[in-house]
This record gives structure tokens, sequence and C-alpha cells, in this order.
């Protein structure tokens, strides 16, 4: 296809991208593991918000995929195995909620995908060459009920 306009440009560098989200408003977020951080931009490319992911307890040093839950707002992003192969989830804005050890299921976690209207959740690990498929709960407050299911069809 043809460009739709000027290259993009953000007003920062980014040296290691490891996976991007786009927000209903056209923002970016950004994973990062070589400097560590998660990164909110504007469709124009100003910072709107960073994260220094080493500051988390426990640190997210090898950020590999990010998606977000469009019940919740919720990110999801996997750590691979140079960090702590695990899942961690952030509120939308930005606020660590939990993570979530996975090596039980495989090793080096690099890509992850929420299917609307599911819940099902697909993470895709390099050892093995594997994508497993989870059934996944959002983090909610305490006493907050339960989401909807939402509506789902797959047709073959």
């Amino acid at each position: 296809g043809a460009p739709l306009d000027a290259p993009f440009r953000v007003e920062d560098s980014f040296a290691d991208t490891e996976g991007i989200a786009i927000d209903a408003d056209g923002s970016i977020i950004s994973v990062e593991d070589d400097p560590e951080r998660l990164t909110w931009f504007s469709p124009d490319g100003r910072i709107l918000k960073r994260i220094n992911t080493l500051t988390l307890d426990p640190p997210l040093t090898e950020a590999q995929g990010i998606a977000r839950d469009p019940r919740t707002g919720h990110l999801l992003i996997v750590d691979d195995w140079e960090g702590s192969n695990s899942l961690y989830e952030f509120d939308g804005d930005g606020r660590y909620l939990s993570s979530v050890p996975l090596t039980e299921y495989g090793i080096d976690p690099e890509g992850i995908a929420i299917r609307p209207g599911s819940g099902q959740l697909f993470l895709a690990f390099d050892q093995g060459a594997r994508i497993m498929s989870f059934d996944y709960v959002p983090t909610l407050p305490e006493g907050a009920e339960a989401l909807p299911p939402g509506a789902d069809c797959m047709m073959f």
C-alpha cells in the first residue's frame, strides 16, 4: 500500500521496541526491553507517559508482547525467559495489578493476543514453537461484579 502521510516520528528514541498496542483514540502504547519501559505516546509522536518497568516489584525486564483487553482497558505484557517468564497485568492507566509465572505452560513467551468478546488469551512461546490458549479473567477491584462474557461468534 501507499503511505497515508509523512513518516511517523516520536519525540524520543526507541532502541528496542518489542510490541505495540493502539488505543481507540489513536494513542500508541509500546513496550521496550532496552531500556526497559512502557510508553504511551500521541498519534503525532509526543510522549504522554512513561514507566520504567525495572522499578516494578517484580521488575519487568524483558517485555516482548503487549495486548489491551477491550472489556477493561487492562494491558497484558509478557516477559520472556531472560526476564521472569511471566505474564504482567496493568490497569488502563499503567498501574501494576498482578503477574503470573508461565514456566509450567512454556518457556520464553514472545507474543500475546486477546480474542475480543471471548476472554480467550493466546500466548506464543519460543521454546517448542507452541501457542497456548487460556481463559483470561481480569483483575477487578474488590467487590466488582464479574464481566459479562460478551458476544462472540466463530464461523467455519
